[in-house]
């Protein structure tokens, strides 16, 4: 087996996911690929099973329900770790790595081990950066470094100067996690289901256990989401309202944990989206005012356990 399993979590997916598995088979290091299936209702099942059944580094799991991106990110993570692997490289199934996003991010780490081989692990995370389909960055997916969320400007610097990028937070999208980290500060919140369960996350790696974390600017990935304007209660369709039940419950949560400079930035954020709600939605203003503040009291007194991988340390 590899040191390193790719997990895809996908659900409904399936053209999508094909195509980024072909990006994952392309790569100029060897990965094994873990599907995580959120129990699709599509041909996702049946294709998945068949496509492992020729592919001996592909293995596919259904979690039997729809556990949303946290619960999914939070079996696979497991899954490696359990299974022996040193490393986990997780993402969705629109992301489609560059041929060679994975030996950057090795590469990366084998510079910082090297660095410090004393610590172990030598890096909490390390990131690719992500882009969308026409070459900006992915709005949705721009990480934050310790003043500011990620500009291109900053990517084509650090390029320049042949440097890495230290960040405080990051998504779900190629993001490189030694199984030492997992074990050290555990798995994603399941109870999130959707949202904000990577804020949470990457906090608790940099904020709340000092791990440092980077992006690799050598290593690139293209998120095709459906568009590159990220997500708001105030503009999205009328359909899509409860979904930012989650959004705001969670971000209040994750940032709670973050500082308390970063919980009043959300919350000023947060009474700046109910103010555009009332003097711009289109239609449901008071359903969506509504979902803004009693997700955000729900959030107050939201608790959900952290989980941990019992399994043994193979290196001990």
């Amino acid at each position: 087996m590899n040191s390193t399993l790719a997990v895809v979590v996908t659900y409904n997916r399936l053209e999508l996911l094909k195509e980024g598995l072909e990006a994952l088979l392309q790569q100029t290091v060897p990965c094994d690929i873990l599907i995580v299936d959120n129990a699709s209702t599509d041909e996702t099942p049946l294709w998945a099973d068949e496509f492992r059944r020729s592919h001996p580094t592909v293995f596919y799991e259904n979690t039997g329900a729809n556990l949303g991106g946290a619960g999914g990110f939070n079996f696979g993570m497991r899954r490696g770790v359990e299974l022996g692997y040193e490393y986990v490289w997780i993402m969705d199934d629109d992301a489609i790595a560059n041929p060679d996003a994975l030996e950057e991010l090795q590469k990366a780490g084998a510079k910082l081990t090297a660095r410090d081989p004393q610590q172990e692990p030598p890096y909490g995370f390390l990131a690719s950066v992500v882009y969308w389909t026409d070459g900006a960055l992915c709005e949705m997916n721009r990480q934050r470094t310790r003043s500011h969320y990620l500009l291109l400007e900053d990517v084509k610097q650090a390029l320049s100067d042949d440097q890495l990028i230290p960040i405080e937070t990051a998504t779900f999208v190629s993001l490189l996690i030694p199984a030492e980290t997992i074990r050290k500060v555990g798995l994603p919140i399941k109870e999130f289901f959707i949202w904000s369960d990577d804020v949470e996350y990457t906090v608790r790696v940099t904020i709340r256990n000092q791990m440092p974390a980077y992006i690799v600017p050598t290593s690139g990935i293209i998120h095709k989401t459906k568009n590159n304007a990220g997500s708001d209660i105030v503009m999205d369709d009328a359909d899509r309202i409860d979904r930012y039940r989650y959004a705001v419950r969670n971000g209040c949560y994750a940032y709670r944990h973050y500082s308390f400079r970063h919980f009043c930035g959300y919350l000023f954020n947060l009474c700046k989206s109910w103010f555009r709600v009332w003097f711009g939605a289109k239609d449901h203003k008071l359903k969506r005012s509504h979902v803004i503040v009693s997700s955000f009291f729900k959030g107050l007194f939201f608790h959900p356990p952290v989980e941990y991988v019992t399994s043994p340390d193979p290196k001990k």
